[in-house]
């Protein structure tokens, strides 16, 4: 059987992947903000949080590659090192 990763492994040339991955995250992040204020608007509190919460964080992982993708701003060390609190929140 033919799987839909054997597929789609090799329709996108590498280099192009991750350009592509980060402005998805990009522009997703921006479409739930919106839709968080359109549910806003609809007295939706509920949708409202879920959506610009979710949209808030893939725009920022998104920001985040775009910046380190492109223009090669370095991470801070102090996100790397290690604290009583873990690894697992700075590692996400």
């Amino acid at each position: 059987a033919v799987t839909l990763s054997k597929l789609v492994d090799n329709s996108v040339e590498p280099a192009f992947a991750v350009p592509f991955a980060v402005y998805g995250f990009w522009v997703g992040g921006f479409l739930q903000l919106l839709v968080g204020i359109f549910e806003a608007t609809r007295n939706n509190i509920y949708g409202a949080t879920a959506f610009t919460a979710f949209g808030c964080f893939w725009l920022a992982n998104g920001l985040q590659f775009i910046l380190t993708t492109y223009l090669d701003v370095p991470e801070a060390p102090e996100l790397r090192e290690k604290t009583p609190w873990g690894t697992l929140i700075k590692d996400a």
